[in-house]
């Protein structure tokens, strides 16, 4: 049995499937009727950021207890804007070290590297769509969001067309210039929001 605490109750569900459709639905109906939202789930130790459903369905035989822990969505939203600040911060550092690779040619490029960038920015893309779902009326520059998504996601198919036709020059300077820009005003964007300043 999984054992769920939610907003101080403690309710049980099986570890099957159909137990972990019903306990997301009780979950998501007590912090809603809370007027909160969910910060993140504590399973068995571990910490649990969204989408929950994949990682709690890899360990659904194994899980005994977990622990929901909510906030209010102003809280919710200060939080996601600070760890996107240190989330871009390393990504800009990242980028900034791998784009030289790509002016040597593919034989020196840290493909591993490159790959954790990829990653990363699909991550940023994920975090821009989460951000933009949100009440805009709680973020200063909310209807700035999508429009810096829609850019990551134009950057991230030139890269890919790029290393299709094994440009890698091209590669080279989108990472470099575009990609470093757009990381810019993102983290413009996240830092504008949390002090309140104009963009």
């Amino acid at each position: 049995m999984m054992r769920l605490e939610v907003l101080n109750e403690v309710q049980e569900f099986t570890n099957n499937d159909q137990g972990l459709q019903e306990m997301l639905y009780y979950m998501e109906k007590r912090i809603s009727a809370a007027n909160l939202r969910i910060s993140h789930l504590h399973v068995d130790g571990i910490d649990i950021y969204d989408p929950f459903l994949s990682s709690l369905t890899a360990r659904i035989d194994t899980i005994r207890n977990i622990q929901v822990v909510s906030c209010t969505l102003e809280e919710l939203i200060t939080h996601t804007l600070t760890d996107g600040l240190d989330f871009i911060v390393q990504l800009q550092q990242l980028a900034t070290e791998i784009s030289v690779q790509f002016y040597a040619g593919s034989q020196t490029v840290d493909w591993d590297k490159f790959n954790n960038i990829v990653n990363r920015m699909e991550l940023l893309a994920n975090l821009l769509r989460s951000i933009g779902q949100l009440d805009v009326v709680l973020l200063k520059h909310g209807k700035h969001f999508p429009v810096l998504l829609e850019r990551l996601n134009i950057i991230l198919a030139a890269v890919g067309d790029g290393l299709s036709v094994q440009d890698m020059t091209l590669v080279g300077d989108l990472i470099q210039y575009e990609i470093s820009s757009l990381l810019n005003e993102v983290h413009h964007a996240f830092a504008s929001n949390l002090t309140g300043g104009e963009l």
